[in-house]
């Protein structure tokens, strides 16, 4: 429970019981010796809340192969703020290349979360694919977390889009 303090001017008033108060969270921190409070070394809202990491999340694994001039750079698991500059590092390294592949497939069947930055991710490999003349499409087979997100966003219709109700149809 907080306690009241008499009212600092810059702050406006409440009434109590006493006349006019505020309320004040409790001080955080760990006390110290003389008196005043030093950091925690952990501060969370909730002391139940772990801070490890959980084992069950599914680590995003990216692998590329190269055949020909078709280069396919497969992604499996979460694609978020975490794991997102994982797949931009891979999908521009492909793009980067001195003599880059004429086109690039990105099969995202295998992802379980695709969020903003993944979104931002496939925009920004389009955009560099369109200047470098490479050829860049998406498969996502008829996977909900990647097709939703592609859907509203628009990157629907920007990117090209294979393969969503089954091999070799298209849109």
């Amino acid at each position: 429970m907080s306690q009241a303090f008499p009212v600092p001017p810059s702050l406006p008033p409440l009434w109590g019981p006493r006349g006019p108060t505020v309320a004040e969270p409790a001080p955080t921190g760990v006390p110290t010796a003389d008196g005043g409070r030093r950091p925690a070394d952990r501060q969370c809202w909730d002391d139940r809340v772990a801070m490890t990491p959980r084992q069950d999340i599914p680590v995003l694994q990216v692998t590329s192969l190269t055949v020909g001039d078709v280069c396919t750079v497969t992604v499996s698991g979460d694609v978020d703020c975490l794991t997102g500059p994982g797949l931009q590092e891979a999908l521009l390294d492909v793009l980067d290349r001195s003599r880059p592949p004429v086109s690039v497939e990105v099969d995202l069947s295998r992802v379980t979360f695709l969020g903003a930055v993944g979104l931002r991710v496939l925009a920004v490999g389009h955009r560099l694919a369109e200047s470098t003349g490479v050829a860049l499409r998406v498969r996502c087979g008829a996977v909900r977390a990647v097709v939703r997100p592609l859907e509203v966003t628009g990157l629907w219709h920007m990117l090209d889009v294979v393969d969503r109700d089954g091999p070799g149809s298209d849109r």
